[in-house]
């Protein structure tokens, strides 16, 4: 699944939303780490894979 990142996003919150756990937002940073350098930095309009 794709999940488009929107103002106000942190990858808690996708995890919490997507995956059902705030704490599995390591596993979406893995999952998309050749994109985000920095799990602080991610941008509106990216674009991540969510693993369920």
């Amino acid at each position: 699944m794709l999940y488009t990142f929107v103002a106000g996003d942190r990858l808690w919150k996708i995890a919490q939303k997507e995956l059902g756990n705030g704490s599995k937002w390591t596993q979406i940073y893995e999952t998309n780490k050749k994109q985000i350098s920095n799990p602080n930095r991610i941008y509106v309009g990216q674009e991540l894979v969510i693993n369920q």
